[in-house]
């Protein structure tokens, strides 16, 4: 286990320093996307294979003997150490505080999932080109999850959202972003001792935003006025789990 914990880690860190030093800031976004995609399933997948190579099976025969062997020493030996044996081990501490980890991410992101979940069953939905448009009593920052684009009642009513940051979200529900962070986010509870995962779902979030604009600007072709819109967005609440304007990403955006 700890050999792949290492290789693991070293496979991962190789990868995503690529990534931010020879494609981040190149304009091939789609690309990039795979990338960092790819470099999750390969760095997390290729240490197993190594460790089945190593440890290839030895033929039935002496698999027989020696677990006969093993069988009769432990026989032999377990009484005289039964006394000394530790009743908890440090494997046993270690599976305990793995699954305790493990246990409070996942109510975490159950409590986050279930929050979008109350927020769109409360909300009022209008149905508009197959986009669910929840729109929320809170003064919010336009976000989508999956299916669901959510705004500002009061904004949306009074026609101040920026149809450009409606497009920027649509994209985002368009090219199905949400999937992108539902996968890492479930990376990161079942590997929560490892805070490579947290690099990662940086690198992608920022890439989707990098998708969005792209899209947005090709369609609109004013680049300042598209950045002034967002950055009027930015600074508003924003949600766990949903692709949305945040202040940071958008200022790393407007300085590339």
């Amino acid at each position: 286990m700890i050999d792949y914990i290492i290789k693991s880690t070293l496979c991962l860190s190789i990868l995503i320093v690529v990534y931010h030093l020879f494609l981040e800031h190149e304009k091939m976004h789609l690309f990039n996307r795979v990338y960092l995609l790819f470099s999750l399933v390969y760095g997390l997948t290729v240490p197993l294979l190594d460790l089945s190579i190593e440890n290839i099976p030895a033929p039935a025969a002496q698999l027989l003997q020696g677990g006969e062997l093993a069988l009769q020493s432990a026989t032999r030996d377990s009484y005289s150490h039964i006394a000394s044996t530790p009743v908890i081990g440090w494997a046993t501490i270690l599976v305990i505080i793995y699954s305790a980890g493990v246990c409070i991410l996942l109510v975490r992101f159950a409590l986050n999932l279930s929050a979008i979940l109350v927020r769109v069953r409360k909300a009022r939905i209008i149905l508009s080109g197959g986009v669910n448009i929840v729109l929320v009593k809170d003064h919010i920052v336009p976000h989508s999850f999956f299916k669901y684009l959510f705004l500002s009642e009061e904004a949306y009513i009074s026609n101040q959202i920026p149809p450009v940051v409606v497009a920027h979200e649509l994209t985002h529900l368009r090219q199905k972003h949400s999937f992108d962070i539902l996968f890492v986010e479930l990376l990161k509870i079942i590997f929560w001792y490892n805070p490579l995962f947290v690099f990662y779902k940086k690198a992608i979030q920022l890439n989707h935003e990098f998708l969005a604009d792209a899209s947005v600007i090709a369609a609109s072709g004013n680049v300042s006025a598209y950045q002034s819109e967002l950055l009027k967005s930015a600074g508003l609440r924003t949600f766990k789990l949903s692709n949305n304007l945040n202040f940071l990403l958008t200022k790393k955006k407007t300085q590339n």
